[in-house]
């Protein structure tokens, strides 16, 4: 610090003003030598005073020295430092085109999988957000993405502007039908039990319609496991209990033979 004020300009030592430029009329411009450049930017850095404080106190001009401490700073972290040539210029600008389509791609995917999770059993309709980007542009970015061409997206949207057909009528018709009765049972009925309900109720159609039917829907019915009685426990030898009466039950006579069975019936009740 000290032999940066005996170095500033004016004092007696100075090796500042190096070769000043005399110019008639004009104050005197000076240079200064790259160590006190280096020293004087350490001063901000090591001590954490601001620019501004150290510019005043060594007479130079805080824009140069901050200029010179953010330089420094960046040789400290390790990040390249001076102008950009043609060939990395040109590198930079594609690099951020190309961020910038990565980012419109994962924008799109975002928006799709949130429209076919929310709309699996209504007409799809395809809204697009205008960003700068025009619609040609747009559509050629969904074909990529989706792996269709243009002239299929072409053909699906106009078979979803026209008017429904009989088959299709039809099938958005049992869906009502499928979905209503799912929902009376609960969210529990399966398609063998949906199929039986739509024959009860008049409406008969093939049960694996009935399955597909659901299966567009995301409907899905639960299916509780079979009930399997555990004969044996765990732990224990197992054994033969002896056949005493050798099968023959009838002794003639009452009280003579005793006899029992295990019948297991689903209650819907849960021990613990």
């Amino acid at each position: 610090m000290d032999r940066l004020l005996d170095q500033r300009p004016g004092t007696a030592r100075s090796t500042l003003q190096q070769h000043p430029e005399k110019t008639p009329g004009r104050r005197p411009r000076r240079t200064f030598s790259p160590e006190y450049k280096h020293e004087a930017a350490r001063l901000v850095i090591d001590t954490g005073r601001t620019i501004a404080e150290v510019a005043r106190e060594l007479g130079v001009g805080s824009q140069s020295l901050g200029k010179r401490v953010a330089a420094e700073r960046a040789t400290e972290a390790g990040e390249p430092t001076g102008e950009l040539t043609l060939d990395e210029r040109a590198e930079l600008k594609a690099l951020r085109r190309q961020v910038a389509e990565l980012h419109k791609d994962n924008e799109f995917l975002g928006k799709a999988a949130a429209f076919f999770a929310s709309l699996a059993n209504d007409r799809r309709t395809v809204r697009t957000d205008d960003r700068g980007e025009g619609e040609l542009a747009r559509l050629t970015r969904m074909a990529r993405l989706l792996g269709v061409s243009r002239s299929g997206f072409y053909a699906w949207a106009k078979r979803q502007a026209a008017e429904p057909g009989t088959q299709r009528r039809a099938r958005d018709e049992l869906d009502v039908k499928v979905r209503k009765v799912f929902a009376e049972s609960d969210d529990v009925y399966g398609a063998p039990r949906v199929h039986a309900q739509l024959a009860r109720e008049g409406t008969f159609v093939d049960r694996k319609t009935v399955a597909t039917s659901m299966l567009r829907q995301g409907l899905e019915g639960i299916s509780p496991k079979k009930f399997t009685p555990v004969t044996t426990i765990p732990g224990v030898d197992t054994y033969k209990i002896p056949d005493r009466v050798k099968r023959g039950w009838d002794q003639g006579g009452l009280n003579r033979v005793w006899i029992s069975d295990i019948t297991y019936l689903r209650t819907g009740l849960l021990h613990g």
